[in-house]
């Protein structure tokens, strides 16, 4: 078996993710209230972030280095992801998101 050198971000912060006071009725990548999480990458509504290292990483947080790109402009920024020990929410701040259905 050949391992991959390319860090990826764990399978339990993977998905499609809604700002809880909005739900997950309407696309969150549509309407800017929501986020996805890739193997690879971070996905918000007109951003994109590549990973390219991570940080820290543990069962329910991590902190990841990220080089973006978000209307026209490329940059690099760091990201910490925490998730609930339900793994069904995701805490940004004061910011709760709930998982969303990937059928949405």
């Amino acid at each position: 078996r050949v391992f991959s050198a390319q860090p990826f971000i764990p399978d339990q912060f993977h998905g499609l993710w809604g700002d809880i006071r909005v739900g997950c009725a309407n696309s969150p990548l549509d309407n800017d209230t929501g986020f996805k999480i890739e193997p690879r990458k971070y996905i918000a509504h007109e951003q994109v972030c590549h990973l390219v290292s991570i940080l820290k990483s543990e069962k329910r947080s991590l902190t990841a280095k990220f080089k973006c790109q978000e209307e026209g402009e490329t940059y690099e920024q760091v990201k910490t992801f925490n998730i609930s020990q339900s793994g069904n929410f995701f805490i940004s701040g004061e910011i709760k998101y709930i998982r969303c259905d990937e059928k949405q």
